[in-house]
């Protein structure tokens, strides 16, 4: 039996699904700035609402999108906040997979904690590709007498879970993180992903820990679909209708 946290969460994964119905409005933003661990100090975008549910969104090794800007846009209408972060940004490190793996667990830990802590919302994690692995690190070595029970779950959009790129034929292996992680977790996989193929081993290493995981699978599309320069007609009509 879910818990209430758990609903918001599945509401809020369909509200995301549902992009098309939702029209885009003009909403002010704001920033709040975080001390982390590491004394960096970043910035989160952030935009309000009269709800009890925070959307964060950690971007992928290919930077903050349109698409992540016009959840700002559309879910505060509908009483869900929104929170961008920017770490590589804050840490002076461009845009990259390997970068994003070297940001500190305890960082994220701060950051999540501090984001409850001003907004005394239920958070739930948006993550695009190799953003996965930094949070999923952080949330895995999150000492267990701590651990956020705000925490409503994960979305992982197209992520990267191995320690690196299968060869075909090979077997993949998943990053220590992944098989030490219990949240309610919605993995959004394209069917064109290279990943696609190993996508048993992501779910079987998501579900070790105890993590309830929820598979979509998007036909027709690849990886990054919603901003490929290179996008097909399907890709770009797709991108349009869930703005994501």
């Amino acid at each position: 039996m879910y818990s209430t946290k758990h609903g918001h969460f599945i509401s809020l994964f369909f509200l995301l699904s549902c992009f098309l119905f939702f029209p885009e409005e003009t909403a002010a933003t704001e920033d709040i700035s975080i001390v982390l661990p590491s004394r960096v100090e970043t910035e989160i975008t952030l935009q309000t609402a009269k709800g009890d549910s925070l959307l964060l969104v950690f971007p992928s090794e290919h930077g903050l999108q349109q698409s992540e800007k016009t959840l700002l846009k559309i879910l505060p209408s509908k009483g869900i906040e929104v929170g961008l972060t920017q770490l590589l940004e804050s840490y002076f490190l461009p845009d990259s997979a390997s970068n994003l793996e070297k940001i500190p667990a305890k960082d994220i830990q701060q950051l999540i904690q501090t984001v409850h802590q001003r907004r005394k919302k239920n958070i739930i994690i948006l993550a695009s590709g190799r953003a996965a692995i930094p949070v999923l690190r952080g949330l895995a070595s999150w000492p267990a007498e701590y651990s956020p029970e705000y925490l409503s779950g994960l979305i992982l959009m197209h992520p990267k879970l191995f320690i690196k790129t299968p060869a075909p034929g090979l077997k993949a292996e998943v990053m220590p993180s992944v098989n030490k992680t219990n949240q309610l977790i919605f993995l959004i996989q394209p069917k064109l992903s290279p990943f696609w193929w190993n996508k048993n081993i992501s779910l079987k290493g998501l579900q070790q820990s105890g993590s309830d995981v929820f598979f979509q699978t998007l036909p027709n599309v690849r990886n990054r679909f919603y901003f490929r320069p290179d996008a097909t007609a399907t890709e770009i009509k797709l991108a349009k209708n869930i703005r994501l």
